[in-house]
């Protein structure tokens, strides 16, 4: 038994320190409103896991968030993110290392 824990310990090891990438992310939000409901999708999300510290760092264009209605998606990017000034989030803007899930819904 403590022969196949040591192994196993062995096996992991090596993987945590790595560094692991993610070009095609997709980030999302949804938002009931008495009006009509606010839903937008960005499929342009990078992503990078540091496997040694458990850091994320994401990184997106502000702009590319699609809405259903064109309205809606100038009033989040000039009324709401000011996405002219804030074009894209930074490593700062990143959650805190934790347990996330592949999917929030």
């Amino acid at each position: 038994m403590l022969i196949i824990l040591v192994s196993l310990w062995i096996l992991i090891l090596p993987g945590l320190n790595q560094t692991y990438i993610a070009r095609e992310g997709m980030a999302s939000f949804y938002s009931s409103a008495p009006l009509e409901d606010i839903e937008a999708v960005n499929n342009r999300v990078q992503v990078v896991l540091d496997g040694a510290t458990g850091e994320i760092n994401i990184r997106m264009r502000i702009e590319d968030f699609q809405f259903s209605r064109a309205l809606m998606q100038r009033h989040f990017n000039e009324k709401f993110m000011e996405s002219h000034l804030y074009p894209q989030t930074y490593p700062d803007d990143s959650p805190e290392p934790g347990v996330y899930s592949r999917d929030h819904r």
